[in-house]
């Protein structure tokens, strides 16, 4: 069968020098990813529930519960890992090869030139990251968070004393060791 959504993901790199990756941007449909002030999970359980809730730099895309799920991934000129957190998918299209009978079972795909195409049934609800696998291209900005079914989430979680004290303490630290 088909897919309930279809995301298209646009890759991008801008500025510096990527032999360094000295002030480059990755970007991914034309915004990079930012980690947020407030977590995004902490923003699900305060009542973040579409996309338009989060900060433009998450790069934070809504799904629900049961919808099969498809995202190309175009613009990648090189190879990246890209990973998936809280999900295994099929790769139903790499390196211009189509297979929807029987693909391969991964939480990382390495994408080269073309469309790299997953698929995968959202069951798992959570925020999950999508990003590449390689460190400071994340930290330049390729990644972005599917939030899966957020009522869901909201109904299911329910922080610990320790696990609402973990904020806090992280913000304490110097920078430095932060």
């Amino acid at each position: 069968g088909g897919a309930d959504r279809v995301f298209n993901l646009a890759f991008s790199v801008t500025g510096g020098s990527l032999a360094t990756n000295q002030k480059v941007s990755w970007k991914v449909n034309g915004k990079s990813f930012s980690p947020p002030s407030l977590p995004t999970l902490l923003k699900v359980l305060g009542g973040a529930s579409q996309e338009s809730d989060f900060d433009s730099s998450e790069n934070a895309f809504v799904i629900k519960n049961g919808e099969v799920v498809e995202i190309n991934i175009t613009g990648v000129v090189h190879p990246h890992p890209f990973h998936l957190h809280g999900k295994v998918f099929d790769i139903v299209k790499l390196n211009g090869v189509t297979n929807y009978v029987n693909p391969p079972r991964r939480d990382v795909v390495t994408t080269g030139p073309g469309t790299t195409t997953i698929r995968f049934k959202a069951e798992n609800s959570g925020p999950w990251i999508l990003h590449c696998h390689v460190e400071w291209h994340l930290q330049g900005g390729l990644a972005v968070i599917f939030v899966e079914d957020p009522d869901d989430i909201r109904t299911n979680t329910h922080p610990t004393q320790a696990w609402q004290d973990l904020c806090p303490a992280y913000n304490a630290l110097p920078p430095e060791m932060q």
